[in-house]
């Protein structure tokens, strides 16, 4: 009876927990609840090799942020959470602002 207590508060506390860096599983699931659950949209991404891009997820109104890497295949892994994600907006050498 008490494994299945346990096991009940596993799956509770792994429904409602935040993302993890490490984590990996498909990019539907990942941008899903990235969108659903933490409520962050795609904010920023380009390519790291021919083989796997990075994009940066964010929640505009909290400033919690998630950096994934997408692989051709569709793996996708949390590379690293954060808060308080700010915009710089550098300009181009030689552009004037």
């Amino acid at each position: 009876m008490a494994a299945i207590a346990a096991l009940a508060l596993w799956v509770l506390l792994r429904a409602a927990a935040p993302a993890f860096a490490g984590e990996c599983t498909t990019y539907d699931i990942l941008s899903k609840r990235l969108a659903e659950r933490e409520g962050q949209v795609l904010a920023f991404g380009g390519l790291i090799t021919d083989t796997s891009m990075l994009q940066i997820w964010r929640d505009v109104r909290s400033g919690r942020w998630t950096a994934l890497e997408v692989l051709v295949d569709g793996t996708t892994c949390i590379v690293r959470v954060g808060e308080y994600w700010q915009d710089w907006h550098a300009e181009a050498p030689g552009v004037p602002g």
